[in-house]
């Protein structure tokens, strides 16, 4: 009998907006390389059904702040950056020229160690 006071009974194959946490709705409203302001934030959320006061709203944009998801610019206005994977525009002849993690590891020891200066000159009688 409840169920038929609601406006929209919740269904087992469709979340509602109400259902996601705060933090993971802004991701529906945000566009990477944006500048925005709490205030439209607000307002991008209001046009999908989610009314959040700004300072709740300010709070959850901290959030992804602290993660270094986002940047804050200053006081109430934040930027969405676009990043960039270091690792898909790496040039082909740099990676055919790296040494082994086993090869730098030996050469650092050898030349941060004593020891092995001597057994370098032993080695050469």
């Amino acid at each position: 009998m409840e169920a038929a006071l609601l406006p929209n009974p919740p269904t087992r194959d469709h979340a509602s907006v109400h259902d996601v946490p705060l933090r993971r709705l802004l991701w529906q409203v945000l566009d990477p390389g944006e500048e925005f302001a709490v205030d439209e934030v607000v307002q991008r959320l209001a046009a999908i059904g989610v009314h959040s006061p700004a300072n709740t709203v300010s709070n959850a944009l901290g959030y992804w702040v602290s993660r270094q998801r986002l940047h804050r610019l200053r006081k109430g206005v934040y930027l969405y950056p676009i990043i960039v994977d270091p690792t898909s525009n790496a040039p082909k002849e740099d990676t055919s020229q790296q040494v082994p993690a086993g090869g730098r590891a030996t050469a650092r020891r050898r030349e941060t160690s004593n020891d092995s200066v001597h057994e370098n000159k032993r080695q050469a009688m």
